[in-house]
């Protein structure tokens, strides 16, 4: 007799739970430094942006982040349709990464959780 067990239920989503970090780009610039840049999808308050930072986290092996840098977010609006406003943006810059170097890395908080490992 084979046994069957009941597919498990799927959680209700959580109403306050808030969507990773986006639109994450990066750039290596001369002399050793990196650029990480992101959106924050997530709708804020302009009380928000004065107590809000975000972090680039990364190193050299998956899943291991030593290095930090952080920064406070600008706000970016636009009349424009065809453009999203009212995000959230965050950039900052990490020293010490060698020319030609695999970096792993994630961006955001603890407080507001983290995007995925980019490598």
């Amino acid at each position: 007799m084979v046994s069957k067990s009941k597919p498990k239920p799927t959680p209700a989503p959580d109403p306050v739970a808030r969507p990773a970090p986006e639109q994450v780009h990066l750039a290596f610039n001369a002399g050793g430094t990196m650029e990480v840049a992101w959106v924050d999808p997530r709708p804020f308050t302009a009380v928000d942006l004065a107590k809000q930072s975000g972090c680039a986290e990364w190193g050299l092996q998956a899943g291991e982040y030593p290095h930090r840098a952080c920064s406070a977010p600008s706000y970016y609006s636009t009349p424009k349709p065809e453009y999203v406003s009212g995000l959230f943006y965050h950039s900052t810059v990490g020293e010490g990464v060698a020319p030609e170097t695999r970096v792993f890395y994630r961006v955001g908080s603890d407080e507001l959780g983290w995007s995925r490992e980019f490598r």
